[in-house]
């Protein structure tokens, strides 16, 4: 196995309710044991994410994302009105019809299911039509990856911003934006950095 600068991760559209409350979505995250991903599924020396952006990046140390705690995320559904599932609809899960996205999609669904009594099913498309379904933004949840085209934080960062045609998830924030901005008019790489990580 070698280190590449990518990430397997999941889009949430945040147009369709209830993923677009943010309570959500962080209880999805909180739920999910990617080291039990990586040791079982994927199992090529990849280590698990905790951030977007990978490691390996020179002069860019990410910032600590969401990591597994199934006690957390089943009180933040609870506060989003979703108590040990109830409610919550059963969702499809668009994942291409390839053999580890659909096990890793098995080994979410079981995870939600068990942490969360939240249910989803599997959608396993043609590459070329999850690719359209997914641009289109025809989905609730969605398997995505990416893999950076060099190596600088902002081959991930900018993913997600507004106008990126690459974003495919409905999410918006200006301040989002702002930062991109400012820290993409840096000339200075540590302050660059800074910024990014703020």
């Amino acid at each position: 196995p070698f280190d590449y600068l990518g990430t397997f991760f999941y889009r949430y559209n945040v147009t369709k309710p209830p993923f677009n409350n943010p309570r959500v979505r962080k209880a999805l995250a909180m739920a999910v044991d990617k080291r039990r991903i990586v040791e079982r599924i994927t199992r090529g020396g990849e280590t698990h994410a905790t951030h977007l952006t990978p490691p390996g990046i020179p002069g860019y140390e990410p910032p600590q994302g969401v990591e597994y705690d199934p006690k957390g995320a089943r009180k933040l559904l609870q506060a989003a009105g979703f108590g040990e599932g109830k409610g919550f609809p059963l969702f499809p899960f668009l994942v291409p019809n390839q053999a580890q996205p659909q096990q890793i999609a098995v080994e979410l669904q079981e995870m939600w299911q068990e942490e969360l009594g939240v249910r989803m099913e599997i959608q396993p498309l043609e590459w070329k039509v999850f690719l359209h379904e997914q641009s289109r933004r025809n989905f609730d949840v969605s398997y995505s990856s990416w893999i950076g085209d060099y190596k600088d934080p902002n081959t991930f960062l900018d993913l997600f911003m507004s106008n990126n045609g690459n974003n495919r998830t409905g999410w918006s924030d200006s301040a989002y934006d702002s930062v991109m901005r400012e820290a993409n008019a840096q000339l200075d790489p540590k302050k660059r950095a800074e910024v990014l990580r703020s």
